[in-house]
């Protein structure tokens, strides 16, 4: 930013840099994020071209979702960028081997960054995921987000990963049984 203000100034001393080029710079940036990311194979020693595609797939998918949480009005916390991994039980080993090939894969490639976080209701300390934030303002994304995470279910991980599918809204899901006690006056 400091050196295309100063190509741009006559002036030896810069004292502010302008906020259009501090957006053209972050937009310039997260655009050379994503093709970083059509191109991830290549990046990534030893990164098969299919896995190169389910990378994508993945990221693709995820900012599909990050966008609908941002116009859904009826959660809390529509900003939340990071996400765990959640129903891993549900998963064979195989495919749990297929969720660890990618996730470790973004993680060399700073794609994503992991930490681990206790889970609210049983303590048990979870991988919490966080996407690189560069590649979030090309797509009108607010790059600091929420304090908060997200859940993904490992099956809806692995189909947006493999087969391009849309990871499910849970407004939308209807598979899931509402355990909520109903109070009645």
């Amino acid at each position: 930013m400091y050196e295309k203000e100063r190509a741009n100034s006559s002036s030896n001393s810069i004292k502010e840099i302008p906020p259009t080029i501090q957006r053209d710079i972050i937009l310039n940036r997260s655009e050379t994020f994503w093709e970083k990311i059509k191109d991830i194979d290549s990046e990534i020693e030893n990164c098969p071209e299919e896995l190169g595609e389910k990378i994508n797939n993945f990221f693709n998918q995820l900012i599909i979702y990050l966008k609908k949480r941002i116009k859904n009005e009826d959660i809390s916390e529509p900003r939340a960028l990071n996400f765990i991994i959640s129903k891993i039980s549900s998963i064979t080993d195989e495919e749990q081997k297929q969720i660890d090939e990618i996730i470790n894969a973004c993680l060399r490639s700073t794609l994503l960054y992991k930490r681990m976080v206790g889970h609210k209701s049983t303590g048990v300390r979870l991988p919490l995921y966080v996407p690189n934030r560069m590649m979030l303002p090309i797509h009108g994304l607010d790059s600091h987000g929420q304090y908060s995470h997200f859940p993904i279910p490992a099956k809806a991980f692995l189909d947006a990963a493999i087969s391009n599918k849309e990871i499910p809204f849970f407004a939308d899901e209807n598979e899931e049984i509402n355990n909520q006690l109903e109070l009645l006056l």
